[in-house]
């Protein structure tokens, strides 16, 4: 099963990059929600953490997901026996989970958590300092004196949390694949940026992406090895598109579909192929119609804001009637 971890600093955007790499790849987005209903399970409270949470009993500002474990005379040894058993429940939260299917973990430490797994992708959101402190202001209500501090407060909870639990320094960039500057690097590009990594680190023979890659724009030679595909009927369209001589491309565009007050991505969308030679854009489902709302009011939500963008859904009984006569042709 594949794995995406991201570790990111406080107002940085990496819970929505996180949101939107899990809702493009497919696979399922373990967040502070899911590790609480999933840590009940091993009899571990919604409220548990390693230790108390600085500003308890004010509005809290952010649920976070990678918090400190402050051990000694404050909490004493009923405080680290928790922090203990939180610990372990987590790691066989995580583990069971990544055992039983593609993941994109928020926060909790798990890229050393899950770090025998494999393929394994592991990612660290920053941002500038100055768009941290913008957004913590702008989200918070905050003056910008009081948005800086809880910054620091922050940076120090998380700092603490991975030197007491993990042994390791939260800021070394070697504990991780990939680290990504959201104050230099659109969120919608760092989900691109992510989602190309992935697919490069499960490939078997990655050559052939950079032989594609450095083709000029009037070569392409795109066949079902050159690209790693999420499901296995979309390997099948290509072999069907590549018998026909159909030029395609996979999922080369995101489309942004909704945003939040401040503008930070919510939801977005990448349609599976795009033939050049039709300007059209498909996408495949093969679920059963009843279950394939989702998509259609993804592509629907996708013609309003761009109406000049030509594209299909292809259902489950038009995929199969297309790989039926491709069968026959063939």
């Amino acid at each position: 099963m594949g794995i995406i971890t991201v570790s990111r600093e406080f107002a940085s955007g990496g819970e929505a990059v996180a949101r939107l790499v899990a809702d493009k790849l497919g696979f399922f987005l373990v967040d502070h929600k899911e590790v609480n209903a999933g840590l009940a399970e091993y009899g571990i409270g919604a409220g548990l953490k390693p230790a108390a949470r600085a500003g308890e009993g004010q509005r809290e500002m952010e649920e976070d997901d990678e918090d400190e474990e402050e051990n000694g005379e404050e909490n004493g040894s009923a405080g680290q026996e928790d922090a203990a058993g939180y610990l372990e429940a987590l790691q066989s939260y995580l583990r069971k989970q990544a055992a039983e299917r593609d993941l994109v973990v928020l926060g909790r430490g798990a890229n050393f958590i899950l770090s025998d797994f494999s393929p394994l992708l592991r990612i660290r959101i920053v941002c500038t300092w100055k768009k941290r402190v913008e957004r913590a202001i702008e989200e918070y209500g905050l003056g910008r004196e009081a948005a800086a501090y809880l910054l620091h407060e922050q940076d120090r909870k998380k700092d603490l949390y991975f030197r007491e639990t993990f042994k390791e320094d939260w800021n070394d960039v070697k504990a991780y694949d990939l680290v990504i500057n959201t104050g230099t690097i659109a969120l919608e590009k760092a989900v691109y940026i992510i989602t190309a990594a992935y697919r490069l680190q499960e490939q078997e023979q990655p050559a052939a992406y950079y032989a594609e890659a450095e083709a000029s724009p009037g070569e392409i030679t795109s066949t079902p090895h050159q690209a790693s595909f999420m499901h296995p009927s979309e390997k099948d369209f290509a072999k069907m598109l590549d018998f026909y001589r159909v030029r395609w491309e996979y999922e080369p565009r995101t489309f942004i579909l909704e945003w939040d007050r401040e503008g930070n991505i919510q939801e977005a969308f990448s349609p599976d192929f795009y033939l050049p030679d039709y300007d059209l854009y498909l996408e495949l489902t093969t679920q059963k119609q009843q279950l394939g709302w989702k998509k259609n009011k993804k592509i629907r939500r996708l013609k309003e804001l761009y109406p000049h963008i030509n594209i299909k859904l292809i259902n489950k009984k038009g995929f199969q009637s297309l790989l039926q006569k491709f069968s026959m042709d063939r």
